[in-house]
């Protein structure tokens, strides 16, 4: 659907951003700048209208007629608001590298869009959620206005150092909201300008499902705090020299290629079709992106036990942080990251346990850790995807409904035909019962 309208009552499209807007809207013209009024405008208009201010301010029918050079701005008036994505390319830069950023971007939002792309550069909406219902029609911010954009410019941060190595003129997010100052009777004394930025030319930008305040958060946290670096097209073994400066034990390990290393972006993809429910995020609100999952999918299946079984999660981190050390992995290792990983896969039954229990040193004796190893299946469906076949097997797919298949016996026999969620409970009751929760 257009936005432009065609007679004199808005579209469906106008009227979904209306609810997705602010009050302050412009026009770009024909120097660059966009036409708005002034501060000391909204705060007048703002103290006179009060409720009616948001509704009064709206872009008009003439105003959506502008297209693309129509700026709107974000707010937290509104149960969900707009963010937008910038990657510009005008007087010099590639577009093949605007798709590679979005393709990377698409890693730690795996629900993104596709963007529009042109000579000129790339354009893409994010619909955040900024309000909550507690309860009857009362709706609650999530975040103050300064919280909002002081995480909106960290996301700019994170998302420039992730497009670091590529040639594009400005990578840009826009989505900083309008910072009011009140006095205690309500009334508005000044205001600090937010952002204006594109109006979505499409229903499906506006009609994608929203991301939350918290969820954004924890997207940005796990952003590179580093610029990005494609991976080097050298050979790499897990016992690389910088980790072995740190004599903290050997690796046991299938040694990765370049080539493997190169189609981690691919294991990835292909993670996320595997494992849909997979976990998203870890205790401590640390995102769990589809390429970090791949990555300890890797560490898992790379990292062979010791000769009596046991498999310590200190050579896990080492690993990790060696490959992310030599710019191969993007994250570093995180305890609570990894236990979730793994107690996921141990609960589809790509793990073969031998023992859950574990103990730690104290000085007279060395600690033991749990022994346990990768399935067949997982280890064949990685190195597959590592190699470049296309070939994959087909019991990966169904192992991860392993458990649902064991248990339905079990739980149906006297009540008959179960519910997702009743059985969902008593799943998760058994997996406790046998301690893959607790496994260190």
């Amino acid at each position: 659907m257009s936005i432009v309208a065609t007679s004199r009552r808005k579209t469906q499209l106008q009227k979904k951003i209306d609810r997705l807007v602010g009050p302050v809207y412009g026009i770009k013209t024909a120097n660059g700048c966009p036409r708005s009024y002034k501060n000391f405008t909204y705060v007048r208009q703002y103290n006179k209208l009060k409720h009616k201010f948001a509704s009064y301010f709206k872009p008009t029918v003439a105003a959506y007629s502008h297209g693309s050079n129509l700026k709107v701005s974000p707010t937290l008036d509104s149960k969900s608001t707009l963010v937008y994505l910038d990657f510009d390319t005008h007087t010099k830069g590639n577009s093949a590298d605007v798709k590679t950023l979005f393709d990377r971007l698409r890693h730690y939002i795996p629900g993104l869009l596709d963007g529009t792309i042109n000579a000129r550069g790339g354009s893409n909406w994010l619909v955040v959620r900024t309000r909550e219902c507690k309860g009857g029609n009362v709706w609650h911010s999530l975040a103050t206005d300064k919280e909002y954009n002081a995480l909106i410019v960290e996301f700019q941060r994170r998302l420039q150092l992730l497009g670091a190595d590529l040639d594009i003129e400005h990578i840009e997010v826009k989505g900083k909201v309008y910072e009011r100052n009140d006095d205690e009777r309500g009334q508005l004394l000044s205001v600090k300008c937010g952002d204006l930025l594109k109006c979505p030319t499409e229903d499906k930008y506006v009609d994608q499902k929203p991301i939350s305040f918290e969820e954004l958060k924890a997207i940005v946290a796990s952003l590179p705090v580093i610029p990005y670096a494609a991976p080097a097209a050298t050979s790499v073994s897990p016992q690389s020299p910088k980790a072995a400066k740190k004599k903290a034990g050997s690796f046991h390990s299938r040694t990765l290629t370049d080539e493997q290393i190169a189609n981690l972006d691919t294991l990835a993809r292909k993670a996320d079709m595997w494992f849909k429910d997979r976990p998203k995020v870890a205790p401590g609100r640390h995102a769990i992106t589809a390429r970090r999952f791949a990555e300890i999918l890797t560490a898992l299946v790379v990292l062979e036990p010791n000769a009596d079984g046991t498999n310590p999660y200190k050579r896990h981190e080492k690993f990790i942080n060696a490959m992310c050390d030599e710019g191969h992995f993007q994250h570093r290792y995180r305890h609570e990251v990894y236990k979730q990983v793994r107690d996921y896969l141990s609960h589809c039954g790509l793990l073969n346990w031998q023992d859950h229990t574990y103990s730690f040193g104290d000085g007279k004796s060395k600690g033991r850790a749990c022994k346990f190893e990768a399935a067949h299946e997982l280890i064949e469906a990685v190195t597959n995807v590592l190699d470049g076949l296309t070939k994959q097997p087909s019991t990966l797919i169904t192992t991860s409904m392993r458990l649902n298949v064991y248990m339905v016996p079990v739980l149906a026999h006297s009540v008959g035909v179960l519910s997702f969620n009743l059985r969902q409970r008593e799943m998760e009751r058994w997996v406790e019962e046998h301690s893959y929760a607790h496994a260190a």
